[in-house]
């Protein structure tokens, strides 16, 4: 597990239920983009697929989900979709698994303790009892301690070197995120890769199933709709 160095003690750990957090807009988990908080799911009911990096796999109930700090990621979901989304900011001094995990706890006891975790941290954030700060971050190590422990049933792809497509993907969605209100086409990123605008828009089609051309748009509409739906900005300043 890495342990990250910071002094800061701001604690903006958040739980919910999938439910609640998919009602409030379902693009919020959908689209591709960087989220600066390290992130856990708890699925119990339902089923979906999870895209990290370019990389895409399929998860089922029972599944924990973790996608550290700073990967591009997007989640689909089932309409019947049942558990818990929790949020650690990578600020907090909090250990958390070194690599992206989706681990399906197989045992009624697992799946006991995972949603202990999940409803202990709910019911601090609810009580907001002395401590409660410390109580929250305390069952987060708890939830990683789990998914380390488990490392060995983790099917997430965990290569030492991923295929070049692989790298080249990753590359440009970590570029895209930061990017997209300052470079504009396909070719603009694709020069800036060092590659062919075509051999980009080939790659991410064969591994997202999209061409780079949509998933630019698609990312520049992503940020559009959270200004609108967590701003008071102005329409025409979105679209400026």
């Amino acid at each position: 597990m890495t342990y990250p160095d910071k002094t800061v003690h701001d604690t903006g750990i958040a739980v919910t239920t999938l439910p609640n957090l998919l009602g409030k807009g379902r693009w919020r988990l959908e689209g591709l983009r960087a989220r600066r908080s390290h992130d856990f799911y708890w699925v119990t009911r339902g089923q979906g697929r999870l895209s990290i990096n370019g990389r895409t796999r399929g998860y089922g109930p029972n599944s924990v989900l973790f996608i550290p700090a700073g990967s591009v990621y997007g989640l689909t979901t089932a309409a019947n979709v049942q558990g818990y989304a929790a949020t650690l900011p990578d600020i907090l001094p909090v250990p958390v698994p070194g690599n992206p995990a989706l681990v399906k706890a197989s045992s009624i006891f697992d799946q006991g303790q995972i949603t202990s975790y999940f409803e202990q941290i709910s019911r601090e954030q609810d009580s907001k009892n002395q401590g409660f700060e410390q109580a929250m971050e305390s069952y987060m190590t708890l939830l990683g301690i789990w998914i380390e422990r488990n490392s060995g049933r983790n099917d997430w792809p965990l290569k030492s070197k991923p295929p070049a497509a692989d790298r080249l993907v990753a590359t440009f969605l970590r570029r895209l995120d930061t990017g997209f209100c300052r470079t504009g086409t396909t070719a603009d990123y694709a020069a800036d890769l060092n590659v062919t605008a075509t051999h980009l828009s080939r790659v991410c089609r064969e591994l997202l199933g999209h061409p780079a051309s949509d998933l630019i748009r698609d990312r520049t509409v992503l940020e559009a709709q959270i200004l609108l739906a967590d701003t008071d900005m102005r329409i025409n300043h979105v679209a400026e």
